[in-house]
């Protein structure tokens, strides 16, 4: 017997035996073939961790790991799923056996995601790492809005006050929000709401001649509320 080595696996190799006794070689024994395959699973990744990603307006989940041990792999396999134990879906490859993190992103918020992690070796995928989870969240409150002002609104009998600003720079708002006081520096109440982040004023009707109410808007994202604008007041009058 004799074990070939430092053969190309998937590579069909053909072989005959000779008998030699110092003067003549024999004729070929009879031919056989055989292809090398690897045999060994490679280690699955350890130390997977998962969380959301911070500083964003979510979306993006980012993942940790320590790559397998096994000196073949030639793919690191990164899987995602909404279900704990699967099934689950190839997100991205790396091909390498050093990459040691990544970001999932294009997620939505407040849904929670399970990952594997496998290592390839040109033939056999590992086992599955440790399943992780998480869920991405909005991180970053939305700028609030600029340029407020309030004043009487004019030719009427009074009871009316007319906003204007100008709507926050974030790009993820999804209300506007007015808020109005009778004592500067609040608290304040809800007046109304806004689904959009395009208007730039209201009239706040119904309100009593000669006092003076105090106004902030707020932008909204859906997760989080920005601070509160600038300050304003006004007092309605009777036209």
């Amino acid at each position: 017997t004799y074990a070939d080595t430092g053969l190309t696996n998937g590579t069909i190799y053909y072989y005959v035996v000779r008998a030699f006794d110092g003067t003549q070689e024999s004729a070929n024994s009879v031919q056989a073939t055989a292809t090398p395959v690897d045999n060994l699973v490679p280690a699955a990744p350890t130390g997977v961790s998962a969380g959301d990603t911070p500083a964003d307006q979510g979306g993006a989940i980012t993942l940790a790991w320590t790559p397998s041990t096994a000196t073949d792999v030639t793919q690191q396999r990164v899987y995602r799923s909404t279900t704990t134990g699967g099934p689950y879906s190839l997100v991205t490859s790396f091909a390498n056996n050093t990459t040691t993190s990544y970001t999932d992103p294009g997620l939505t918020n407040g849904t929670t995601y399970f990952y594997v992690l496998r290592a390839f070796d040109g033939t056999q995928e590992s086992a599955n790492s440790t399943e992780v989870s998480a869920a991405p969240v909005d991180n970053l409150v939305p700028a609030a809005p600029t340029g407020v002002s309030a004043g009487d609104t004019p030719a009427d009998q009074g009871g009316a006050i007319t906003l204007a600003w100008t709507p926050s720079t974030a790009t993820d708002v999804t209300q506007q929000r007015v808020y109005r006081s009778t004592t500067t520096g609040g608290p304040y109440s809800l007046v109304t709401t806004f689904t959009n982040n395009t208007t730039t004023s209201y009239t706040d009707t119904g309100l009593t001649n000669g006092t003076t109410y105090f106004y902030v808007v707020r932008a909204f994202d859906g997760t989080q509320e920005s601070v509160n604008s600038t300050e304003v007041s006004a007092a309605p009058v009777p036209g």
